[in-house]
């Protein structure tokens, strides 16, 4: 699932695919049972997100 994923890629840095087709990238801190906390977003200095996991239709992980 999309938060077994995220929670295998704590304190890895991702790309998550919203449904709305928007791509936000940054480092998985936390994975709650709705919400994951990406922080050190690219692009935006000293912002962090909170992602509805339910809005998520991709997760891109770098392989190596």
């Amino acid at each position: 699932t999309v938060k077994t994923l995220l929670t295998d890629a704590v304190g890895k840095r991702v790309v998550v695919r919203l449904d709305s087709s928007e791509e936000i990238e940054g480092t998985v801190s936390v994975v709650g049972e709705h919400l994951v906390h990406l922080s050190k977003l690219s692009k935006r200095d000293f912002f962090d997100a909170f992602v509805s996991i339910d809005r998520i239709s991709a997760v891109i992980i770098r392989a190596r």
